[in-house]
C-alpha cells in the first residue's frame, strides 16, 4: 500500500491512519480531557516512553496498518507497548474486549455465542438459555440452567 507523504512534517505521515491511531492512543492514555480517558489512562493503561515521545518509533515497531485493522492490546490489563500490541481485525478486537466471555458447553470451549450456536446448530438465544436458565411467561415456568453449560469473563 502506498502512503501519501507530506513534506511539512519530519516523518511525512501526519495524515495517515497510523499517525491518527498513534495520536488517538496517546490522547486516551495521557489526556484527562479526552472522552475515553476514564477507560484507558484513568484505569492505569499506559503508553511506553518510546511511543509516547516518537511516532517514528511507534511506526517502526508496528509497521503499516492492514486495511480494516486497528491497534489491539494482546492483554487488555496492560498498556500500549511493542510486545503487547498487534494489528487486529474487528472480529479479533471483539474477542479481546474487557467484557469478553468464554463459554463452556457440554465439554467444549467457545470464544463466542455465535461459534457455540453454529457448533450445536442452535440459536444464540437457545445457548443463552442453556447457560442462564429461562422463564417462560406463557407457561409461568422457569427452566434451570444446564449443569454442563457456563460462561466466564475472560479478564
Amino acid at each position: 500500500m502506498t502512503k501519501k507523504i507530506h513534506k511539512n512534517t519530519t516523518h511525512g505521515m501526519k495524515y495517515t491512519s497510523e499517525y491518527n491511531i498513534w495520536a488517538s492512543m496517546k490522547a486516551r492514555c495521557l489526556n484527562p480531557n479526552n472522552k475515553d480517558y476514564s477507560r484507558y489512562g484513568g484505569k492505569g493503561i499506559t503508553l511506553c516512553e518510546e511511543w509516547k515521545n516518537s511516532f517514528e518509533q511507534f511506526y517502526k515497531d508496528m509497521g503499516d496498518r492492514p486495511d480494516g485493522y486497528s491497534i489491539d492490546r494482546i492483554d487488555n490489563t496492560k498498556g500500549y507497548y511493542k510486545e503487547n500490541c498487534k494489528w487486529s481485525d474487528r472480529h479479533e478486537q471483539q474477542k479481546n474486549k474487557i467484557n469478553s466471555r468464554i463459554y463452556f458447553i457440554q465439554g467444549e470451549e467457545f470464544d463466542s455465542l455465535l461459534s457455540a450456536s453454529k457448533f450445536f446448530n442452535r440459536s444464540k438465544t437457545q445457548i443463552k438459555r442453556w447457560i442462564s436458565g429461562h422463564y417462560d411467561k406463557r407457561r409461568n415456568t422457569y427452566t434451570e440452567p444446564r449443569n454442563d453449560c457456563k460462561q466466564i469473563f475472560k479478564y
